[in-house]
């Protein structure tokens, strides 16, 4: 063994390592203590300068905020400002303490305080509420001096700055020669004890390491290898070839049917293990191992303990243990399933290929029957896209199989017209991995040719579950031609079919719609044919009896039986049947009138038939019967017409503008006072009848009609009688028709409306009258606002003086004298002022505008709030709408309303008012039906005062009713008058009711606009 190697070695030098360690603490200690005061010094500079910078930084940040507020007003600043403050104070008490060490510096510090305090003051007037900040001076001031200020703080920042810096660098030099050799001799002595230190603790480290990880290993080895051998299936041994000793690993002893050490582990309990047959070849396998010192892989075969045959492979690696032994290392693998699958694949193998051979003579059938067949096979393969077809598959499209054509080299000879068809089905295939069998047309690559395919496919999983798509193409052209012929043949049938069908279908129908049935009689063999409306015309269902001229007389109505056969007797005679008429008694009773008609007719044979048809003529008749009356009514019509153009004193005139003709009624020339016989009828022959004066509209009226104006309408003029010279008024007006057979025409009518003109002339005159009248009223009115009013003010306002100056001079006779002509001046007040209120209702500016009836009301209350606070009046109101009124009169009314409720109060009860409102459809209100329901708006207003007898309830909207005395209630009569004269001018009505001390009650109703 070295020495190194041995333990003195490694304690001398741990010995030598702890003295040299122990020298360089020692120096290195100096120089660190040295270092560390350097490193403070440097340290304690640099927090002066942290603090200078972070103190004027603060500065910085507070005169902005203070600009930033003094420009936008915005408070959040103040926040900031004040947080800001607090830091500055902080870092200056910071700095303070760190400067003084230094007398220079701390007075330096002392006098930036100062200033920052004086800074904050600045700052702090601007934060004051009471500082006015729209003032720009004091502002500006502030700005100023806050500025002048700043720029102190800047210097003494400045000169703490430099000086600090200066005194860093000297620092900074002083340290930097106290670290220049320090480390250096640290490192070097420090280096030479750690090598050795190191090299002593290297190798005891490494000698443990090295064992522990070994014994690692061998542990994690051997529970890997235990592990490996049970998931691989296999086992390890050793073999000392000296010794003949076997030693198996545990899963050696499985693979041997054994449980783990439970055998012998010598050569002679291994061999007893080997299948007889196999022992002779092992034991020479592991004999030339032996000799060779190496053991390839071979195989044989074991009896485990349970009789169980298995194959195991083994091969080895002779080695060399410490001892100098050989020792064969080896791994046995059990290959049982492994023999077994060689054995079944073989087997598989011949399957397969008798299957091969099977398939290929499949397949030789399959291309000869293809081409028997003329079909064509491919094959798509799902999980690869890929597509297989077969060599007649190719010669369908016209190509040749030995080019290798591709799948595009098909697609190509598709038709452009079947091409987006095969897209489709191509989709389809992919997403449902089959598809609809289909048609296609394609154009062989060789003769160009036009071929039909039809395509249909199959779905098929083989035995390995791959997927794959048989697709089989059949040339069906020569069907299709076939079918094309058939098709076409049966197109013609069946349009013949059709057309015959159509033709019997149309023969029935029109023996349905035009009410006739027919017959055939066959001459020859004397047969005849009814058809299903003949027997419907008769009232039997078809085919309810047999068809013959016996039966057919039981349903011809009994009084033209005779005549009937007469006829049919000169029919049978000269096989010819003219029309003629008779009745049929069908079965319910019904009587119908008939015609009928036959003539010779052949058949495709030859032989001679009489058709003919019986018509139901039954509605011709009525309508034959209903035309003579309709005749003879139209004559009775024509004659009552004559009688009410005399008596109506108007006439009917045609005039065709296309064709310019005219008929003319008798009175037309009656009124005109001509003679229709002498006169030619034309409109212009009647213009010299016209009064001069209205010739000229009359012309031009004519002359619209005449160019078929639509803006043409009625017009009137004078006429001049010819036989009378009479001047009459006389309308016209008329009436365009478009007539398909007589083109256009206007029916006229002209109207003697003399007596008309006169009434008019009358009614006029009578409304010049009321109109003065009106005015008159008028005047009355200003007269009665304006001109009563001044003397009246007079008189009052010498009242008031003689009441004031000399009412107490006057005797008792006299005051109560005076008070009367007080309280009589007062009623002339207040009759003015209803008297000027009612003519304000009847003035024609009234202008309806959208308002809110709520706001009218308050509004009124207003108006009244005095007497209703007198008598404590308390009224309820509903909701009331918006609508369309006038809204100074229906405030009035409200005022009106609930002034009268007040006045006619109980004495010593409050008024209690009720408002109701609803809306609703009425068909009659009051006395008055309206031909449709008509929607209004109801008002109720309902008070609790002292009433009225029912026989008042009309009476009370007259102008000047009053039903009690003067002195008893003070009024006018005219409040209720107004009422009734807003709600006419709004088109509505007002009802009153009322019962003696129990109250009334008055509705009005409002139509909705």
């Amino acid at each position: 063994m070295k020495f190194t190697n041995k333990p003195l070695f490694l304690k001398i030098i741990f010995a030598i390592t702890i003295a040299i360690i122990l020298f360089i603490s020692s120096v290195s200690y100096k120089h660190i203590r040295a270092l560390h005061d350097s490193n403070e010094i440097v340290e304690h500079t640099y927090r002066v300068l942290i603090k200078i910078e972070q103190v004027f930084t603060k500065i910085k940040n507070v005169e902005i905020d203070r600009r930033n507020y003094l420009l936008t007003h915005d408070k959040k600043l103040i926040r900031q400002i004040k947080f800001d403050k607090e830091e500055i104070k902080q870092n200056l008490k910071q700095l303070r303490e760190i400067t003084s060490d230094n007398p220079d510096r701390f007075q330096t510090t002392k006098k930036l305080e100062f200033l920052i305090e004086k800074k904050l003051k600045v700052v702090d007037e601007v934060l004051d509420p009471n500082f006015d900040l729209k003032n720009i001076d004091k502002v500006k001031d502030n700005i100023y001096r806050g500025k002048a200020v700043m720029e102190e703080i800047s210097v003494i920042i400045r000169n703490l700055r430099q000086s600090e810096t200066h005194l860093l660098e000297t620092r900074s030099l002083k340290s930097d020669q106290v670290n220049k050799y320090t480390p250096l001799v640290n490192l070097l002595t420090f280096f030479v004890t750690i090598v050795l230190l190191i090299l002593a603790i290297i190798k005891i480290n490494r000698d443990l390491k090295e064992a522990t990880i070994n014994n690692e290993k061998l542990i994690l080895a051997n529970e890997t290898a235990n592990l490996a051998e049970q998931i691989g299936n296999y086992g390890t041994w050793q073999l000392n070839v000296e010794t003949k000793k076997y030693t198996f690993s545990e899963n050696e002893y499985r693979l041997l049917g054994y449980e783990p050490n439970s055998l012998e582990d010598n050569y002679e309990g291994f061999m007893n293990r080997i299948h007889p047959e196999d022992l002779y070849y092992v034991q020479g396998i592991v004999s030339e191992m032996i000799n060779h010192e190496t053991l390839s892989p071979f195989t044989y075969r074991i009896i485990r303990n349970d009789g169980e045959v298995r194959y195991l492979r083994a091969s080895g690696k002779m080695i060399k243990n410490l001892k100098n032994e050989k020792i064969l290392l080896g791994i046995t693998s059990d290959v049982t399933e492994e023999i077994e699958n060689q054995k079944n694949i073989s087997e598989k193998n011949i399957e397969l290929e008798k299957k091969n051979r099977t398939l290929f003579l499949a397949n030789e059938t399959n291309k000869e029957a293809e081409i028997a067949g003329n079909y064509g096979t491919a094959q798509w393969f799902v999980k690869d896209n890929r597509f297989i077809f077969s060599d007649n598959n190719y010669r369908l499209f016209g190509l040749n199989p030995k080019d290798k054509p591709e799948f595009s080299d098909l697609f190509k000879q598709v038709h452009p017209d079947d091409k987006a068809m095969v897209d489709a089905t191509l989709d389809e295939m992919a997403e449902k991995k089959s598809f609809n069998p289909y048609i296609i047309r394609i154009i062989r690559a060789d003769n160009q040719e036009i071929k039909y395919l039809s395509i249909n496919n199959k779905h098929i999983k083989d035995d390995s579950n791959e997927e794959y798509v048989l697709i089989i193409s059949l040339d069906v052209t020569e069907i299709f031609k076939a079918q094309n012929t058939i098709l076409e043949r049966n197109k013609e049938l069946e349009k013949i079919n059709n057309e015959m069908l159509l033709s019997n279908n149309a023969l029935k129908f029109g023996e349905e719609i035009g009410g006739y049935g027919n017959w055939s009689w066959n001459i020859k063999e004397n047969t005849w044919y009814f058809s299903d409306n003949l027997y419907k015309l008769l009232g039997a269902e078809p085919k309810s009896f047999e068809s013959n001229l016996d039966n057919y007389y039981n349903y011809v109505h009994p009084e033209d039986v005779e005549y009937f056969k007469t006829v049919m007797a000169k029919m049978e005679e000269e096989e010819n049947l003219p029309a003629f008429t008779y009745r049929i008694l069908r079965p319910s009773g019904e009587i119908i009138h008939v015609k009928g008609v036959g003539s010779p007719t052949y058949d495709a044979n030859g032989n001679k038939f009489l058709a003919g048809v019986v018509v139901n003529i039954t509605e011709e008749v009525k309508r034959s019967q209903i035309l003579q009356k309709a005749f003879e009514e139209i004559k009775y019509y024509n004659e009552s017409s004559k009688e009410a153009e005399v008596i109506g004193k108007y006439g009917f005139w045609k005039w065709n503008v296309d064709k310019n003709e005219f008929e003319f009624s008798d009175n037309i020339f009656r009124l005109f006072g001509v003679e229709n016989e002498n006169f030619d009828p034309k409109v212009d022959n009647f213009i010299p009848y016209v009064y001069p004066e209205d010739l000229d509209y009359v012309l031009e009226n004519l002359q619209k009609l005449q160019n078929k104006d639509k803006n043409a309408k009625p017009y009137e003029h004078r006429i001049v009688k010819k036989d009378t010279g009479e001047i009459r008024y006389i309308r016209v007006s008329h009436k365009p028709i478009e007539d398909s057979g007589e083109g256009f025409y206007y029916l006229m009518i002209t109207q003697d409306i003399t007596e008309e003109v006169n009434k008019n002339i009358e009614t006029n005159q009578k409304n010049r009258e009321l109109e003065a009248s009106n005015k008159e009223l008028q005047a009355f009115n200003y007269v009665a606002s304006h001109d009563l009013q001044e003397p009246l003010r007079k008189i009052e306002t010498f009242i008031s003086r003689l009441e004031a100056k000399d009412y107490q001079n006057l005797t008792e006779t006299g005051q109560q004298y005076f008070d009367r002509i007080k309280v009589a001046a007062g009623r002339m007040r207040l009759l003015i002022k209803d008297l000027l209120q009612f003519s304000r209702t009847n003035k024609s500016e009234q202008v309806f505008e959208k308002a809110d009836l709520n706001d009218l009301l308050e509004n009124a209350k207003h108006e009244i709030a005095e007497p209703i606070e007198e008598k404590k009046a308390v009224i309820h109101t509903a909701h009331l709408p918006k609508m369309k009124v006038i809204p100074f009169q229906i405030q009035q009314l409200f005022i009106n309303l609930l002034g009268n409720s007040i006045k006619y109060s109980k004495p010593g009860v409050a008024p209690e008012i009720k408002i109701d409102y609803e809306k609703a459809s009425f068909e009659k209100v009051g006395n008055v039906t309206f031909s449709a329901k008509r929607i209004f708006h109801k008002f109720t207003f309902t008070d609790n005062g002292i009433g009225f007898s029912p026989e008042y309830s009309e009476r009370i909207f007259e102008l000047f009713s009053r039903l009690h005395n003067k002195d008893e209630i003070a009024g006018t009569g005219i409040g209720l008058a107004i009422c009734k004269k807003i709600v006419d001018n709004h088109k509505g009505f007002i009802f009153a009711e009322g019962k003696p001390n129990e109250g009334a009650t008055f509705t009005v109703y409002l139509p909705e606009v």
